[in-house]
């Protein structure tokens, strides 16, 4: 079943519901058949919303793993012997030095206002 059809079969099945409940209200004792049939569409009203989240689910899975594929550039093969490829040293557990900067204050002498 694709889920377009169980989606309809969701639709019919909360239309018969919400015409039995209708129905049953205007009672004033619900009838246990009435009881029954309300119980078991409610039932096959869950299992089929089940597999209709879990259809939606992987749909939505689909489109999100062909998106990041699309996003994903692929990376060239390294080659060995190119003359691009050189391999570069790493240091592990190194510590770096700190920078000192050293800033110069100059002092000068308050210039006298004249009143």
């Amino acid at each position: 079943m694709t889920k377009e059809e169980i989606g309809k079969e969701i639709k019919e099945l909360i239309r018969s519901i919400k015409t039995h409940y209708t129905f049953v209200e205007e009672e004033d004792r619900i009838p246990m058949i009435e009881l029954e049939l309300i119980t078991s569409k409610i039932r096959r009203l869950y299992e089929k919303s089940i597999v209709y989240n879990y259809l939606y689910a992987s749909d939505e899975e689909n489109m999100k793993h062909e998106r990041l594929v699309k996003r994903i550039t692929p990376v060239p093969p390294f080659e060995k012997n190119s003359p691009n490829s050189f391999v570069q040293p790493v240091i592990l557990n190194s510590i770096p030095e700190p920078v000192v900067e050293s800033v110069v204050v100059e002092k000068t002498a308050p210039i006298a206002e004249s009143f």
